[in-house]
């Protein structure tokens, strides 16, 4: 009797064993019916150190990483969430619809939704913005509160802005609606055509043709000028980093003592916009700043429209220049007429020319006495002199 019960409890632990996935891995398995997971509808989670590492929800929220999202306790409003990596997405409290990929990306977002962050600490500090994207290591690490960014960049940000973007590596936007490309350390960005405003007759209103012309043009002071990136860096408060690859700090360094060198050719902007001023003019050619860690800028481009005015006056001044001396050399009316002392006209002589010239009066011709003679011009006395014969 009991080597029946033995060989039982044999069979039964033996059928349990191989019901069960082993520690060391599994062969034989198909993928058609073995899988690791729920029969029902209950969220699968994963544990590391017995600490949350992975989390599998019904209501569409996916995580994979040590603490990551689903390690705070999730509410039946927090849907679309997804993370991967260590501490990704792992503060939620009341969040939808993030996209996070990297250790510690959005780890601090408590209930903001609708952002995406891809690469580690990418949107690290955000708590409550929404719809952010920062694509990088080190993305909007800064960020807290505000929404609407667009980061692209390794070590690239934009610290508590709306609606700015950010794209290079470690590009800074510094204020509200703003775009930048590139890095101090960038010389040249372009295409193979050139950027185009639009100008559309259809989306404008309010419109005047005040425009200034030489009045503005000539308040402008050209100038070279070669620039100081420490001062960039000092004024727009560049955060520092300090997870940057040694071999690439040495290449950035190189970088920044080129362009140092590099003379450029220019205007001041703190000028123009005085010089705009001066004369009354809203010059949209200067981007001035709107906080203390903004820097002016130019938009070049628009220094042609001023400049079209300017060469349309010089352009009227020249065509009136020449009016005036066709008029002049045209003047066949022009006489000089000599008379006696009675008044009578004794001879006119016709100008043929413009210009400084003589005319020669033969006194063999006349008796002697004194004469006067005259010169008209469009038939309008300019002056009168005497003349004594003798």
């Amino acid at each position: 009797m009991r080597k029946i019960i033995f060989i039982l409890a044999s069979l039964l632990l033996t059928v349990s064993v191989f019901g069960q996935w082993s520690l060391t891995g599994n062969t034989g398995t198909d993928p058609s019916t073995n899988f690791i997971g729920t029969t029902d509808n209950q969220t699968l989670v994963f544990r590391v150190n017995n600490n949350h590492s992975g989390y599998i929800q019904t209501f569409s929220n996916a995580s994979l990483g040590y603490m990551s999202f689903g390690y705070s306790s999730v509410t039946s409003l927090e849907v679309n969430n997804t993370a991967f990596g260590s501490y990704s997405l792992g503060s939620n409290t009341n969040v939808s619809s993030n996209s996070s990929f990297g250790s510690s990306a959005l780890n601090s977002n408590t209930t903001g939704s609708y952002n995406v962050a891809v690469g580690n600490s990418a949107l690290r500090s955000t708590t409550i913005g929404t719809d952010n994207v920062a694509v990088g290591s080190g993305a909007a690490v800064n960020n807290q509160t505000v929404s609407g960014l667009t980061i692209i960049g390794s070590g690239s940000n934009a610290v508590n802005l709306m609606n700015a973007t950010a794209i290079g590596m470690s590009a800074n936007a510094t204020a509200n609606n703003q775009v930048r490309i590139g890095n101090t350390n960038v010389t040249s960005i372009g295409g193979q055509v050139a950027w185009t405003s639009l100008s559309d007759g259809r989306i404008k209103k309010n419109i005047k043709p005040n425009v200034p012309g030489l009045e503005f043009i000539n308040k402008l002071h050209p100038i070279t000028y070669m620039m100081d990136l420490d001062a960039i860096e000092k004024i727009t408060d560049v955060p520092k980093r300090d997870d940057i690859d040694p071999s690439m700090a040495i290449i950035n360094k190189e970088a920044k003592e080129a362009k140092e060198k590099i003379v450029y050719t220019g205007f001041i902007a703190q000028e123009v916009e005085k010089a705009a001023q001066d004369v009354g003019f809203d010059f949209s050619g200067v981007d001035a700043p709107t906080n203390d860690k903004t820097l002016y800028g130019l938009r070049y481009a628009e220094f042609v429209v001023p400049l079209v005015k300017s060469v349309q006056e010089m352009s009227e001044q020249l065509q009136n220049q020449v009016e005036q001396n066709a008029l002049l050399k045209n003047q066949v009316d022009d006489l000089t007429k000599l008379v006696n002392m009675s008044g009578q006209e004794l001879r006119k002589f016709k100008i043929s020319g413009a210009g400084a010239g003589s005319i020669t009066i033969s006194a063999g011709s006349l008796s002697a006495g004194m004469y006067y003679y005259s010169l008209y011009v469009d038939n309008v006395l300019i002056d009168i002199k005497r003349m004594i014969i003798t």
